[in-house]
């Protein structure tokens, strides 16, 4: 069980006759707890070294077995349920009226409620880590290894500490309506227009320069907001220059209904955007990222961000609208993360702006 690949509350341990009685033997004695035991026409080993049941438990019997008499698996019945008592853990002993040591369809159901209630299906975060995981172990391609390599600028003070960590910053919407500006500047076009492509993965959506009202209602929100932040967590001086990129990169995403992409063990599909930093594009540690959503976001139609450099905990970026995700980019790897569930989300478009700054 150790060497699984899946942690153990998503293992559940089952059988039937001596394969009933081995996975009680040996899930009663698992720590931390199991997931679940199944035990179909088994029976409860005398040498079963455990005096408590901490892990959820079906153990269905059959009342004429002629394999397994009755009488022993009433008896290993009764220490299970007076176990799981003890331990006020969750067990079903069922005593089944049959004369066949196989279990009949109604025990079969059973079995499989009992499955669908311990092994629920994953949560999409539970889903997307191991492929992001695995997408984190690649080797870098040989641009950014020779990025990597090349000269390095020499800022004339060090960047504050303080900007290599994640921070949000929140912001009126009623005085900076990105959105509504975004939705002028396209007129008689709607926003799915931004995202009606056939290709699936994430991508600048227009050409953000020719958004006047986004771009003027972006520098008020730069002057306001932006700068004043980056100068009062990194500055000692509230008039430095900050230096910002213009236009913000607009960006749409959306699952697009194709075939490609990674699967999970759970059978959903995936696409995920190029894992990187931004060192691995030449850019210098002094540029601070800011992303910003102009939609609600789930985790499945997000980005995903280590904390530190090279940390590897990713987690989904779920900043909401009058939000803006501060990351130290150049240095933390993060990737864009779409699913084709539809009921998680999955077919709902995600428009957001990113954009780079530093101080002077």
């Amino acid at each position: 069980l150790k060497s699984l690949p899946y942690p153990p509350s998503r293992i559940v341990l089952g059988g039937f006759s001596q394969g009933g009685a081995l996975a009680l033997a040996a899930g009663l004695c698992h720590q931390p707890p199991l997931a679940g035991i199944v035990s179909v026409s088994g029976w409860l080993p005398s040498s079963s070294c455990s005096s408590s049941l901490s892990s959820p438990l079906l153990f269905t019997c059959g009342t004429s077995d002629p394999i397994v008499p009755f009488t022993l698996a009433k008896k290993s019945g009764a220490s299970l349920s007076a176990l799981a008592t003890a331990s006020a853990a969750n067990a079903t002993i069922s005593h089944v009226q049959r004369g066949s040591h196989t279990p009949k369809k109604p025990e079969l159901e059973q079995v499989t409620a009992f499955l669908n209630s311990s092994l629920p299906p994953p949560s999409f975060e539970e889903d997307a880590r191991p492929l992001i995981k695995k997408a984190s172990e690649r080797p870098k391609s040989k641009r950014a290894k020779a990025l990597a390599n090349y000269r390095k600028p020499s800022p004339a003070s060090p960047v504050p500490a303080s900007l290599f960590s994640g921070n949000v910053l929140t912001f009126d919407l009623g005085t900076y309506d990105l959105k509504a500006a975004l939705s002028a500047d396209l007129g008689s076009r709607t926003l799915s227009s931004l995202y009606a492509s056939v290709a699936p993965e994430e991508r600048p959506a227009v050409v953000a320069s020719d958004l006047k009202s986004l771009c003027e209602q972006y520098e008020r929100l730069m002057r306001d907001v932006v700068a004043p932040h980056l100068r009062a967590v990194a500055s000692d001086d509230l008039t430095e220059p900050v230096l910002y990129q213009f236009p913000p990169t607009v960006r749409a995403q959306k699952w697009c209904g194709q075939e490609e992409g990674a699967r999970s063990e759970s059978g959903r599909r995936f696409l995920l955007g190029p894992l990187h930093s931004d060192a691995d594009y030449g850019h210098q540690e002094g540029e601070i990222n800011f992303w910003l959503p102009l939609t609600d976001v789930l985790s499945n139609n997000t980005l995903w961000a280590e904390t530190e450099a090279g940390l590897g905990d990713f987690e989904p970026v779920l900043v909401k609208c009058g939000e803006v995700y501060r990351f130290h980019g150049q240095s933390c790897r993060h990737l864009a993360v779409t699913s084709q569930n539809a009921a998680e989300g999955g077919e709902e478009a995600r428009i957001s702006l990113d954009f780079r700054c530093a101080l002077k």
